[in-house]
């Protein structure tokens, strides 16, 4: 049972297959090397190579998943 807003109170509705997102949980960690923005050949910026990380990740869904296919894959912390 899901909440679904558009309903009006005391209706009900059902459908076959899927229709709500489940939820997992996953961990990244991403280890860097401090540097000097003089030098930026010698760190390891571990923010740019996350921010590649989560932009990747959308392409999971966009490069591998026939479009008609229910799934989503979000980044929120």
């Amino acid at each position: 049972l899901h909440l679904h807003s558009p309903l009006e109170v005391g209706n009900i509705a059902i459908t076959s297959g899927g229709t709500h997102a489940g939820s997992d949980t996953f961990t990244i960690t991403v280890c860097g090397r401090g540097g000097h923005a003089a030098q930026p050949h010698d760190a390891v910026d571990s923010l740019a190579i996350a921010a590649q990380v989560v932009t990747n990740l959308q392409y999971i869904v966009a490069r591998n998943v026939d479009p008609l296919d229910r799934l989503v894959i979000s980044v929120t912390k």
